[in-house]
């Protein structure tokens, strides 16, 4: 069984809240049920999975959201400076991360416990076995200074596992799991050591990171901090909707909408002033586009629904569907999981019957951030009953509740059972 997951953001706690111990309990819940219900063959049998795959599929560190940035010094610069800085980033990215990180050591090494076999193929209920588990780290937009910085003079602290950029799995299922930034035009760079900064690392540092040190001082360090948390996981064209959600969860904001708006407009302001004189990569666009981001977004008045981007802005920084379709064709592979991009409408492809399914680990487009950590697991030899994939975008809450709710007989029954507690 290989499960994905992305996203998680441990940062080193200036700026956004640290991830919260509910979210990742839940998460290790639903990998457990998912290793235990993934047991239950195509033919009704259960037999407990060999093993379970868990790729972190980018993004897992923040070095982005930092109040540690904002001098002279940038990620991207390549400096001496910049190099010391993140180092000092991931120093503390591991230290506020430490219980997620621990409890995925737990599972490398102590593997995941799921019900035994009984001699009838049914799950055993006083006895269990171990799982072996696997964990593959990939490198997203907002850590993707691991590289540089494991490569650099400057002290860096070990990572738990080395970096990788892509990895394949499967036997009879071939699947292809990346972050998928390259693929979004405004997170998208060279991978070099020095370099202009892309949008989102411009509009991260410059415009974010500002508005936040506001919010931190008008309404204290954790309301912020979700506001920041959310907004590290947006991608830039989506920044005021998830603000003007952001707001409307939170009862006692109408009455500072004045002081946000000020707040707002100069974050943008003095966003736009270092843009112009560091203009971010852009392939389109390039010479208009910071002043085409930055009217848009000051046109924006918070406690207002937020207007769509124009549309030569979103065909510059937006991703485009058809990129992703040949980026998974190009893969081989019957699957590709991105954990930086919405998952695609399939009309969108056309009527190629043969087409890679694209999975997400990201909301759906025009949905508010995950709550929760999103995961995406998919399936070999005729687990969890012959399904190939499924997610916690479709997971349902008969499912979260016990192990294994499948169709007894054949597909399309209507009569829905429980086996393991049936069992």
């Amino acid at each position: 069984m290989l499960v994905c997951s992305a996203n998680w953001l441990l940062s080193d706690g200036s700026l956004t809240r640290p991830l919260a111990d509910h979210d990742l309990a839940v998460f290790l819940q639903s990998l457990t049920s998912l290793a235990a219900r993934a047991g239950f063959r195509r033919d009704g049998r259960y037999r407990p999975v060999e093993r379970v795959d868990l790729v972190l599929a980018g993004d897992i560190f923040d070095l982005l959201s930092s109040a540690r940035w904002g001098g002279a010094a940038g990620p991207w610069d390549g400096t001496h400076t910049s190099q010391e800085i993140k180092a000092r980033i991931l120093t503390d990215c591991l230290r506020y991360g430490r219980r997620a990180l621990a409890a995925l050591r737990h599972l490398r090494r102590r593997g995941m416990s799921v019900p035994a076999a009984t001699p009838q193929g049914r799950p055993s209920h006083q006895h269990g076995c171990r799982v072996p588990v696997r964990v593959v780290l990939l490198a997203g937009d907002r850590d993707e200074a691991l590289f540089l910085t494991a490569g650099s003079e400057s002290p860096a602290p070990a990572l738990p596992w080395p970096p990788a950029v892509l990895t394949q799995w499967g036997d009879d299922v071939t699947v292809g799991v990346s972050h998928g930034h390259q693929l979004d035009p405004s997170a998208a760079s060279d991978g070099s050591s020095a370099r202009p900064p892309t949008v989102s690392e411009s509009v991260a540092i410059g415009l974010v990171s500002t508005l936040v040190r506001r919010l931190q001082t008008r309404l204290g360090h954790n309301t912020a901090g979700a506001l920041a948390r959310d907004l590290a996981g947006s991608h830039p064209l989506a920044i005021p909707r998830v603000l003007a959600a952001w707001m409307h969860r939170h009862d006692g904001l109408p009455r500072h909408t004045s002081a946000l708006t000020t707040d707002w407009r100069q974050s943008v302001s003095d966003w736009h002033r270092a843009a112009r004189r560091m203009p971010p990569l852009v392939h389109d666009l390039r010479s208009v586009c910071t002043d085409r981001l930055a009217g848009w977004l000051a046109d924006w008045q918070p406690g207002h629904e937020p207007s769509p981007p124009p549309a030569d802005l979103s065909a510059a920084l937006a991703v485009d569907t058809a990129t992703l379709h040949a980026h998974a064709s190009q893969q081989g592979g019957r699957h590709t999981v991105l954990a930086h991009v919405p998952m695609p409408s399939p009309a969108a492809h056309g009527s190629a019957f043969h087409a890679p399914t694209i999975l997400s680990l990201v909301s759906p487009a025009g949905a508010p951030p995950a709550r929760t950590l999103s995961w995406t697991a998919l399936f070999e030899h005729g687990e969890h009953g012959g399904l190939s994939h499924t997610s916690s975008w479709n997971l349902s809450a008969t499912e979260e509740r016990g192990y294994a709710p499948v169709v007894v007989g054949s597909h399309g029954s209507s009569t829905v059972v429980d086996v393991l507690r049936a069992a």
